[in-house]
Protein backbone atom coordinates (compact mmCIF):
# COMPACT_ATOMS: atom_id res chain seq x y z
CA UNK A 1 0.00 0.00 0.00
CA UNK A 2 1.58 3.32 -1.11
CA UNK A 3 1.81 5.80 2.21
CA UNK A 4 -0.05 9.56 2.19
CA UNK A 5 2.62 12.17 2.53
CA UNK A 6 1.58 15.04 4.77
CA UNK A 7 3.31 18.29 3.60
CA UNK A 8 3.00 22.08 2.98
CA UNK A 9 3.97 23.42 0.01
CA UNK A 10 3.89 26.68 -1.52
CA UNK A 11 4.14 27.28 -5.20
CA UNK A 12 5.07 30.83 -6.34
CA UNK A 13 4.17 31.58 -9.93
CA UNK A 14 5.92 34.23 -11.98
CA UNK A 15 2.49 35.13 -13.47
CA UNK A 16 1.10 35.70 -17.17
CA UNK A 17 3.46 37.80 -19.36
CA UNK A 18 2.81 40.17 -22.47
CA UNK A 19 5.81 41.93 -23.95
CA UNK A 20 5.73 43.92 -27.39
CA UNK A 21 7.76 41.09 -28.70
CA UNK A 22 7.21 37.50 -26.60
CA UNK A 23 8.91 34.17 -27.75
CA UNK A 24 9.97 31.13 -26.75
CA UNK A 25 10.30 31.46 -23.07
CA UNK A 26 7.16 33.83 -22.78
CA UNK A 27 5.26 30.79 -24.51
CA UNK A 28 6.44 28.42 -21.48
CA UNK A 29 6.03 31.03 -18.91
CA UNK A 30 2.49 31.42 -19.87
CA UNK A 31 1.87 27.82 -20.76
CA UNK A 32 2.39 27.17 -17.23
CA UNK A 33 0.17 30.09 -16.02
CA UNK A 34 -2.64 28.35 -18.17
CA UNK A 35 -2.54 25.03 -16.47
CA UNK A 36 -2.22 26.65 -13.18
CA UNK A 37 -5.70 28.42 -14.03
CA UNK A 38 -7.37 25.74 -15.39
CA UNK A 39 -6.05 23.87 -11.98
CA UNK A 40 -7.64 26.80 -10.10
CA UNK A 41 -10.92 26.35 -12.22
CA UNK A 42 -11.03 22.94 -11.18
CA UNK A 43 -10.88 23.25 -7.60
CA UNK A 44 -13.20 26.09 -6.83
CA UNK A 45 -15.68 25.23 -9.61
CA UNK A 46 -16.10 21.95 -11.12
CA UNK A 47 -15.25 20.12 -7.31
CA UNK A 48 -17.97 22.35 -5.53
CA UNK A 49 -20.50 22.45 -7.86
CA UNK A 50 -19.92 18.25 -8.29
CA UNK A 51 -20.07 18.29 -4.89
CA UNK A 52 -23.31 20.02 -4.39
CA UNK A 53 -25.00 18.05 -7.16
CA UNK A 54 -23.71 14.82 -5.59
CA UNK A 55 -25.16 15.93 -1.91
CA UNK A 56 -28.33 17.33 -3.69
CA UNK A 57 -27.79 21.30 -2.70
CA UNK A 58 -29.70 23.62 -5.08
CA UNK A 59 -26.78 26.36 -6.43
CA UNK A 60 -28.22 29.46 -7.68
CA UNK A 61 -27.54 30.14 -11.73
CA UNK A 62 -23.70 30.60 -11.94
CA UNK A 63 -21.65 31.84 -14.52
CA UNK A 64 -19.86 29.64 -16.51
CA UNK A 65 -16.21 29.57 -15.02
CA UNK A 66 -13.43 30.27 -17.52
CA UNK A 67 -11.93 26.71 -19.61
CA UNK A 68 -8.33 27.01 -20.01
CA UNK A 69 -8.32 23.18 -21.78
CA UNK A 70 -8.30 23.95 -25.38
CA UNK A 71 -5.80 26.43 -24.58
CA UNK A 72 -3.77 23.60 -23.03
CA UNK A 73 -4.60 21.18 -26.21
CA UNK A 74 -3.42 23.84 -28.60
CA UNK A 75 -0.30 24.04 -26.78
CA UNK A 76 0.60 20.37 -25.40
CA UNK A 77 -2.04 18.47 -27.18
CA UNK A 78 -0.85 13.99 -28.17
CA UNK A 79 -3.18 14.45 -31.56
CA UNK A 80 -1.25 12.73 -34.22
CA UNK A 81 -3.41 14.38 -36.77
CA UNK A 82 -3.10 18.00 -34.66
CA UNK A 83 -0.18 17.66 -32.45
CA UNK A 84 0.06 20.79 -30.35
CA UNK A 85 2.56 23.73 -30.78
CA UNK A 86 5.33 22.26 -28.25
CA UNK A 87 5.01 19.00 -29.96
CA UNK A 88 5.23 20.50 -33.85
CA UNK A 89 8.24 22.25 -32.17
CA UNK A 90 10.27 19.05 -31.12
CA UNK A 91 9.47 16.90 -34.28
CA UNK A 92 11.07 20.04 -36.36
CA UNK A 93 13.93 20.50 -33.97
CA UNK A 94 14.41 16.60 -35.10
CA UNK A 95 13.70 16.78 -38.71
CA UNK A 96 15.99 20.08 -38.44
CA UNK A 97 16.78 22.21 -42.01
CA UNK A 98 19.57 23.96 -44.12
CA UNK A 99 19.29 26.32 -41.04
CA UNK A 100 18.28 27.37 -37.88
CA UNK A 101 16.29 30.56 -39.50
CA UNK A 102 14.87 27.81 -42.16
CA UNK A 103 13.51 25.03 -39.42
CA UNK A 104 11.81 28.06 -37.81
CA UNK A 105 10.41 29.59 -40.68
CA UNK A 106 8.83 25.39 -41.44
CA UNK A 107 7.65 25.25 -37.48
CA UNK A 108 5.57 28.78 -37.97
CA UNK A 109 4.13 27.42 -41.27
CA UNK A 110 3.38 23.90 -39.47
CA UNK A 111 1.64 26.15 -36.59
CA UNK A 112 -0.85 27.69 -38.84
CA UNK A 113 -1.32 24.83 -41.49
CA UNK A 114 -1.90 22.46 -38.35
CA UNK A 115 -4.33 24.86 -36.27
CA UNK A 116 -5.38 27.33 -37.85
CA UNK A 117 -8.90 27.04 -37.03
CA UNK A 118 -8.56 26.17 -33.74
CA UNK A 119 -10.34 28.25 -31.48
CA UNK A 120 -7.60 28.99 -29.41
CA UNK A 121 -5.11 30.44 -31.44
CA UNK A 122 -6.20 33.93 -32.57
CA UNK A 123 -6.59 35.41 -36.07
CA UNK A 124 -3.35 37.15 -37.50
CA UNK A 125 -2.57 39.41 -40.40
CA UNK A 126 -1.71 37.43 -43.54
CA UNK A 127 1.08 39.59 -43.40
CA UNK A 128 2.18 38.98 -39.68
CA UNK A 129 1.53 35.27 -40.36
CA UNK A 130 4.86 34.80 -41.59
CA UNK A 131 6.60 36.24 -38.50
CA UNK A 132 4.32 35.50 -35.67
CA UNK A 133 1.53 33.27 -34.72
CA UNK A 134 -0.83 34.43 -31.78
CA UNK A 135 -2.18 32.49 -28.98
CA UNK A 136 -6.25 33.34 -27.19
CA UNK A 137 -4.74 32.63 -23.50
CA UNK A 138 -6.96 32.97 -20.12
CA UNK A 139 -6.17 36.71 -19.13
CA UNK A 140 -5.51 37.96 -22.95
CA UNK A 141 -4.61 37.00 -26.76
CA UNK A 142 -0.80 37.04 -26.77
CA UNK A 143 1.43 37.07 -30.50
CA UNK A 144 4.03 35.42 -30.38
CA UNK A 145 6.94 36.24 -32.90
CA UNK A 146 9.31 33.56 -34.08
CA UNK A 147 11.28 34.73 -37.13
CA UNK A 148 13.60 37.95 -36.46
CA UNK A 149 14.29 36.24 -32.84
CA UNK A 150 16.62 34.36 -31.53
CA UNK A 151 15.81 30.67 -32.89
CA UNK A 152 13.03 29.14 -30.95
CA UNK A 153 14.43 25.35 -32.63
CA UNK A 154 18.15 25.86 -31.06
CA UNK A 155 16.41 27.54 -28.10
CA UNK A 156 14.52 24.29 -27.81
CA UNK A 157 16.99 21.75 -27.51
CA UNK A 158 18.72 21.42 -24.60
CA UNK A 159 21.92 21.09 -25.72
CA UNK A 160 25.55 20.09 -23.01
CA UNK A 161 27.94 22.86 -23.13
CA UNK A 162 31.02 21.70 -25.00
CA UNK A 163 33.33 19.94 -22.00
CA UNK A 164 31.01 19.05 -19.64
CA UNK A 165 31.80 15.46 -20.50
CA UNK A 166 35.08 15.19 -19.50
CA UNK A 167 34.30 17.44 -16.30
CA UNK A 168 32.04 14.62 -15.02
CA UNK A 169 34.08 11.35 -16.06
CA UNK A 170 36.52 13.37 -13.87
CA UNK A 171 34.36 14.19 -10.77
CA UNK A 172 32.27 10.73 -11.29
CA UNK A 173 32.75 10.14 -7.58
CA UNK A 174 31.63 13.51 -6.06
CA UNK A 175 28.27 12.45 -5.08
CA UNK A 176 26.86 16.11 -6.21
CA UNK A 177 27.74 16.17 -9.28
CA UNK A 178 26.60 12.94 -10.04
CA UNK A 179 22.98 13.36 -8.44
CA UNK A 180 22.70 16.87 -10.33
CA UNK A 181 23.87 15.48 -13.44
CA UNK A 182 22.82 12.07 -13.97
CA UNK A 183 19.53 12.55 -15.56
CA UNK A 184 21.96 14.69 -18.90
CA UNK A 185 22.46 12.53 -21.80
CA UNK A 186 25.65 13.55 -22.60
CA UNK A 187 27.49 11.96 -26.04
CA UNK A 188 30.96 10.65 -24.96
CA UNK A 189 34.39 10.31 -27.26
CA UNK A 190 32.81 6.70 -28.18
CA UNK A 191 29.01 7.85 -29.40
CA UNK A 192 30.58 10.77 -31.50
CA UNK A 193 30.89 8.67 -34.39
CA UNK A 194 26.91 7.91 -34.24
CA UNK A 195 24.62 9.48 -36.99
CA UNK A 196 23.41 13.10 -36.66
CA UNK A 197 20.29 11.85 -36.62
CA UNK A 198 20.79 9.96 -33.82
CA UNK A 199 21.91 12.74 -32.08
CA UNK A 200 19.46 14.62 -32.68
CA UNK A 201 17.02 11.85 -31.54
CA UNK A 202 18.36 11.83 -27.82
CA UNK A 203 18.68 15.32 -27.32
CA UNK A 204 16.39 16.56 -24.31
CA UNK A 205 13.84 19.14 -25.42
CA UNK A 206 13.06 21.88 -23.32
CA UNK A 207 9.58 22.59 -24.09
CA UNK A 208 9.17 18.45 -23.64
CA UNK A 209 10.56 18.52 -20.86
CA UNK A 210 8.87 21.53 -19.23
CA UNK A 211 5.44 20.17 -20.38
CA UNK A 212 6.46 16.88 -18.55
CA UNK A 213 6.88 18.76 -15.74
CA UNK A 214 3.74 20.46 -15.74
CA UNK A 215 2.26 17.58 -16.28
CA UNK A 216 3.84 16.50 -13.35
CA UNK A 217 2.73 19.02 -11.01
CA UNK A 218 -0.50 19.00 -11.88
CA UNK A 219 -1.02 15.63 -10.76
CA UNK A 220 0.71 16.70 -7.61
CA UNK A 221 -1.77 19.43 -7.12
CA UNK A 222 -4.55 17.49 -7.77
CA UNK A 223 -3.86 15.06 -5.19
CA UNK A 224 -3.62 18.18 -2.56
CA UNK A 225 -6.29 20.73 -1.11
CA UNK A 226 -5.11 24.10 -2.60
CA UNK A 227 -5.67 27.23 -1.45
CA UNK A 228 -5.08 30.12 -3.38
CA UNK A 229 -3.51 34.13 -3.44
CA UNK A 230 -4.76 35.70 -6.81
CA UNK A 231 -2.79 38.96 -7.62
CA UNK A 232 -3.98 41.50 -9.95
CA UNK A 233 -1.55 43.97 -11.55
CA UNK A 234 -2.93 48.09 -10.72
CA UNK A 235 -1.59 49.23 -14.11
CA UNK A 236 0.12 47.96 -17.12
CA UNK A 237 2.21 50.91 -17.11
CA UNK A 238 3.95 50.03 -14.41
CA UNK A 239 3.51 53.44 -12.66
CA UNK A 240 3.67 53.64 -8.82
CA UNK A 241 0.26 54.71 -7.30
CA UNK A 242 -2.05 54.61 -10.11
CA UNK A 243 -4.88 51.86 -10.74
CA UNK A 244 -6.88 51.08 -14.06
CA UNK A 245 -9.89 50.11 -12.84
CA UNK A 246 -10.89 48.69 -16.35
CA UNK A 247 -7.39 46.93 -16.57
CA UNK A 248 -8.04 45.37 -12.77
CA UNK A 249 -12.23 44.36 -13.29
CA UNK A 250 -10.59 42.91 -16.64
CA UNK A 251 -7.70 41.18 -14.76
CA UNK A 252 -10.25 40.03 -12.18
CA UNK A 253 -12.51 38.66 -15.05
CA UNK A 254 -9.95 36.21 -16.72
CA UNK A 255 -8.84 34.63 -13.47
CA UNK A 256 -11.96 33.73 -12.39
CA UNK A 257 -12.12 35.55 -9.49
CA UNK A 258 -15.96 37.17 -10.06
CA UNK A 259 -17.31 33.54 -11.30
CA UNK A 260 -15.50 32.18 -8.30
CA UNK A 261 -17.62 34.86 -6.07
CA UNK A 262 -20.79 33.73 -7.41
CA UNK A 263 -20.04 29.89 -6.10
CA UNK A 264 -18.91 30.97 -2.72
CA UNK A 265 -22.02 33.39 -2.42
CA UNK A 266 -23.67 29.90 -2.02
CA UNK A 267 -21.99 30.32 1.47
CA UNK A 268 -21.66 26.84 2.79
CA UNK A 269 -17.74 26.11 3.45
CA UNK A 270 -18.25 24.11 6.54
CA UNK A 271 -19.36 20.31 5.80
CA UNK A 272 -19.86 17.52 8.84
CA UNK A 273 -20.55 14.00 7.79
CA UNK A 274 -24.20 12.66 9.29
CA UNK A 275 -21.55 9.94 11.09
CA UNK A 276 -20.18 12.43 13.46
CA UNK A 277 -23.42 13.73 14.23
CA UNK A 278 -24.86 10.60 15.05
CA UNK A 279 -21.56 10.26 17.39
CA UNK A 280 -22.17 12.74 19.31
CA UNK A 281 -26.07 11.76 20.12
CA UNK A 282 -27.12 10.17 23.55
CA UNK A 283 -27.70 6.36 23.64
CA UNK A 284 -31.39 6.55 24.29
CA UNK A 285 -31.41 9.18 21.23
CA UNK A 286 -30.82 6.11 18.84
CA UNK A 287 -33.42 4.10 20.49
CA UNK A 288 -35.73 7.01 20.07
CA UNK A 289 -35.24 8.05 16.58
CA UNK A 290 -34.89 4.53 15.19
CA UNK A 291 -36.62 3.96 12.03
CA UNK A 292 -35.87 7.47 11.03
CA UNK A 293 -34.54 8.45 7.44
CA UNK A 294 -30.70 9.95 8.20
CA UNK A 295 -31.90 13.25 7.38
CA UNK A 296 -34.41 13.12 9.55
CA UNK A 297 -32.38 12.26 12.42
CA UNK A 298 -29.99 14.96 11.53
CA UNK A 299 -32.54 17.74 11.72
CA UNK A 300 -33.90 16.41 14.76
CA UNK A 301 -30.06 16.20 16.52
CA UNK A 302 -29.58 20.05 15.20
CA UNK A 303 -33.33 21.27 16.52
CA UNK A 304 -31.75 19.88 20.14
CA UNK A 305 -29.30 21.89 20.20
CA UNK A 306 -30.49 24.84 19.29
CA UNK A 307 -29.24 24.90 15.35
CA UNK A 308 -31.68 27.15 13.90
CA UNK A 309 -33.33 25.61 10.35
CA UNK A 310 -31.41 28.47 8.25
CA UNK A 311 -28.13 27.94 9.52
CA UNK A 312 -27.63 24.74 7.86
CA UNK A 313 -28.90 22.81 4.71
CA UNK A 314 -29.15 18.90 4.62
CA UNK A 315 -26.93 16.70 2.20
CA UNK A 316 -27.35 13.34 1.23
CA UNK A 317 -24.32 12.09 3.30
CA UNK A 318 -23.40 15.34 5.10
CA UNK A 319 -24.80 18.78 6.82
CA UNK A 320 -23.33 22.21 4.98
CA UNK A 321 -23.20 25.01 7.24
CA UNK A 322 -21.71 29.18 6.32
CA UNK A 323 -19.03 30.20 8.04
CA UNK A 324 -20.81 32.29 10.35
CA UNK A 325 -22.10 28.87 12.05
CA UNK A 326 -18.86 27.77 13.27
CA UNK A 327 -19.45 28.55 16.89
CA UNK A 328 -22.49 26.07 16.59
CA UNK A 329 -20.74 23.67 14.85
CA UNK A 330 -17.95 23.44 17.75
CA UNK A 331 -20.63 23.61 20.59
CA UNK A 332 -22.05 20.51 18.62
CA UNK A 333 -19.35 18.67 18.04
CA UNK A 334 -17.58 19.19 21.68
CA UNK A 335 -20.29 17.82 23.19
CA UNK A 336 -19.76 14.80 25.59
CA UNK A 337 -23.20 13.58 27.51
CA UNK A 338 -20.91 12.02 30.26
CA UNK A 339 -19.02 15.67 31.37
CA UNK A 340 -22.54 17.70 30.36
CA UNK A 341 -25.72 15.44 32.09
CA UNK A 342 -28.03 18.80 32.36
CA UNK A 343 -27.56 19.18 28.66
CA UNK A 344 -28.06 15.78 27.52
CA UNK A 345 -31.01 15.57 30.08
CA UNK A 346 -32.24 18.67 27.96
CA UNK A 347 -31.54 17.35 24.76
CA UNK A 348 -32.86 13.80 25.21
CA UNK A 349 -36.16 15.55 26.22
CA UNK A 350 -36.21 18.07 22.86
CA UNK A 351 -35.74 14.54 20.56
CA UNK A 352 -38.74 13.16 22.37
CA UNK A 353 -40.05 16.44 21.21
CA UNK A 354 -38.92 16.63 18.27
CA UNK A 355 -39.90 12.88 17.45
CA UNK A 356 -43.57 13.62 18.20
CA UNK A 357 -43.45 16.77 15.57
CA UNK A 358 -42.07 14.89 13.22
CA UNK A 359 -44.47 11.70 13.42
CA UNK A 360 -47.34 14.45 13.52
CA UNK A 361 -46.12 15.83 10.67
CA UNK A 362 -45.70 12.49 8.88
CA UNK A 363 -49.67 11.77 9.86
CA UNK A 364 -50.65 15.26 8.61
CA UNK A 365 -48.40 14.28 5.29
CA UNK A 366 -50.03 11.38 4.81
CA UNK A 367 -53.57 13.16 5.42
CA UNK A 368 -52.97 15.62 2.88
CA UNK A 369 -51.28 12.95 0.63
CA UNK A 370 -54.86 11.00 1.01
CA UNK A 371 -57.26 13.86 0.61
CA UNK A 372 -55.03 15.09 -3.03
CA UNK A 373 -55.32 11.29 -4.23
CA UNK A 374 -59.13 10.96 -3.76
CA UNK A 375 -59.61 14.20 -5.23
CA UNK A 376 -57.59 13.32 -8.38
CA UNK A 377 -59.23 9.99 -8.52
CA UNK A 378 -62.66 11.88 -8.33
CA UNK A 379 -61.48 14.32 -11.15
CA UNK A 380 -60.67 11.03 -13.07
CA UNK A 381 -64.29 9.77 -12.82
CA UNK A 382 -65.48 13.64 -13.86
CA UNK A 383 -63.42 13.33 -16.91
CA UNK A 384 -64.16 9.90 -17.94
CA UNK A 385 -67.93 10.52 -17.42
CA UNK A 386 -67.89 13.97 -19.56
CA UNK A 387 -65.57 11.80 -22.18
CA UNK A 388 -68.83 9.15 -22.47
CA UNK A 389 -71.36 12.05 -22.50
CA UNK A 390 -69.98 13.35 -25.14
CA UNK A 391 -68.94 10.21 -27.26
CA UNK A 392 -72.85 9.23 -26.63
CA UNK A 393 -73.88 13.03 -28.06
CA UNK A 394 -71.63 12.48 -31.09
CA UNK A 395 -72.87 9.40 -31.61
CA UNK A 396 -76.72 10.22 -31.56
CA UNK A 397 -76.09 13.19 -33.98
CA UNK A 398 -74.28 10.57 -36.63
CA UNK A 399 -77.89 8.33 -36.49
CA UNK A 400 -79.74 11.50 -36.77
CA UNK A 401 -78.06 12.52 -39.67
Amino acid sequence: KSQKIKFIGILDVFGFEQFSVNVFDTLLINFANECLQQHFCDAIFEAELRLFEEEGIDTPEITAPPDSSATIELLAGRSASAPGIIRILDAQAIAGGKSSADSDAAFLAKVHSTHGRHASLARTHPKDKRTQFAIHHYADAVAYTVIGVDSWTEANVDTVPEGLAEIIQIHAGHGFARDALCAISISTPDSASKSATSKKKRQTSVAAGFASSMTKLRETLSATDSAFIRCVKPTPKMIPGQVDEKSCCAQLRALGLLAACEVLKVGLPTRVAYDDIFKKLPPSAITILQGEEKETIVAVALAAFEVPTEAYRLGRTRVFFPASAMGVIHKLLAFDPQQDRERYAVIEQRLKQAKENAGQARKCAKEARDFFRMAEADAQRADDALREFQQQREASATISG
